[in-house]
C-alpha cells in the first residue's frame, strides 16, 4: 500500500501502522491472507455479520463476498489518529447489483469512515 497519509500525533509502532495498512490491503488487494500479517491469532471483529465465524479466518471468509458485491473496492487510509486503532479512511467501489440478487446495475459508492 502507497502511504498516502499521514499519522501525526500516533503513538503506533511502525509494526502496529503496517497491521492496520495490511487489515485495509486485504480487501483493495483482493488479499485475505494479508490479515495473517495484520491480525493476531485471538483478534475478533465486534460485531460479528451474520453466518461470519469468529477471529480472522471468519473475517477471511467475507472477503470474497465483499469483492463479489464491491469488484473494484479501494480502501485508503487517510489519517491514523492519536494512538489506537483510530483510521479515516474512505472507500470507492462500484456495486455489482447481481450479488444482492437484484436486477443487474451497477452504482458508484463513496463513503467515509472513522474506526474507533
Amino acid at each position: 500500500m502507497t502511504k498516502t497519509y499521514e499519522s501525526q500525533g500516533s503513538a503506533l509502532s511502525a509494526e502496529e501502522t503496517r497491521s492496520i495498512e495490511n487489515l485495509y490491503r486485504a480487501f483493495t488487494d483482493k488479499n485475505p491472507d494479508l490479515l495473517d500479517e495484520a491480525c493476531t491469532p485471538d483478534w475478533q471483529d465486534i460485531p460479528l455479520l451474520p453466518g461470519q465465524g469468529p477471529g480472522p479466518e471468519g473475517l477471511k471468509d467475507l472477503i470474497p463476498m465483499f469483492l463479489m458485491a464491491f469488484p473494484d473496492m479501494k480502501i485508503v487510509i487517510h489519517e491514523i489518529v492519536g494512538s489506537a486503532f483510530a483510521p479515516a479512511s474512505s472507500e470507492r467501489t462500484t456495486e455489482s447489483s447481481s450479488a444482492f440478487h437484484r436486477q443487474e446495475s451497477q452504482s458508484t459508492l463513496r463513503c467515509m469512515n472513522f474506526t474507533t
